[in-house]
């Protein structure tokens, strides 16, 4: 895999050195902020290897067990409304 450093000041230039060294299809590896701009790692597609018909099959996943019923919760007692704040502090 050729992977290549391309620094700029913005993400919009680094960009466009990225397309114009490895073509539109070019794949960013790492895009950060360093000193003074910015950092993108990026190859070509042409570079990577292929995974094809080598990669394993995935399994299908085991279906979830049924979540438990939640408990109820606790109602909290209320004060009446409309009383005044004296008030609800007897109740």
């Amino acid at each position: 895999m050729n992977i290549s450093r391309f620094f700029g000041a913005t993400n919009r230039e680094v960009l466009r050195q990225v397309r114009l060294a490895l073509g539109p299809d070019a794949l960013i590896i790492s895009n950060k902020r360093v000193n003074g701009g910015v950092e993108i790692l990026a190859t070509d597609q042409t570079s990577l290897p292929d995974a094809g018909p080598s990669a394993a099959p995935a399994r299908p996943a085991a279906p979830a067990a049924p979540r438990p019923a939640a408990a109820p919760r606790p109602r909290r007692r209320m004060p009446p409304r409309g009383l005044r704040p004296a008030c609800r502090a007897r109740t």
